[in-house]
């Protein structure tokens, strides 16, 4: 089933608002009623820090 306009404009709200985008998740799928959602989380690990 094809994600509705109203949720995927949520989505790209969420992903690009800048807390939420400098902590390197995202959010990848949103229920039609907003009960849940999946997120994707990338690892960031900086080889500098000991």
């Amino acid at each position: 089933m094809p994600e509705s306009l109203t949720t995927k404009l949520t989505r790209w709200g969420v992903n690009f608002f800048p807390a939420f985008r400098g902590t390197g998740g995202r959010i990848t799928c949103i229920a039609s009623d907003r009960r849940y959602f999946f997120t994707s989380c990338i690892s960031r690990l900086n080889s500098d820090v000991k």
